[in-house]
């Protein structure tokens, strides 16, 4: 059996294509309703907290943005499965 955990979720907020995972303790309920305001008046920059630092986005009308909860399966064991390759199968 797997020895992934399921229950670990990360957040993803795609902006026109570029992906952003948010920090664990990002409030999802904040990002959507700053998204929504800055989307209702002009274009504006969203500040937000990535996993890689800090990214201030334009927004507008027309940018395209998907939030989406995945699984989060960087804590998995599937490094180990990469370190303990056996090279004797090798051809």
């Amino acid at each position: 059996m797997s020895s992934r955990n399921q229950d670990s979720l990360r957040t993803r907020v795609a902006i026109d294509g570029h992906d952003f995972y948010l920090t664990s303790g990002s409030d999802l309920t904040d990002v959507m309703s700053r998204i929504q305001n800055i989307a209702r008046t002009e274009p504006g920059f969203l500040t937000l907290a990535t996993t890689t630092g800090i990214a201030s986005v334009l927004i507008s009308a027309s940018t395209r943005v998907i939030i989406q909860q995945e699984p989060d399966y960087t804590h998995s064991g599937a490094i180990e499965t990469i370190q303990s390759y056996d090279p004797e199968w090798d051809l």
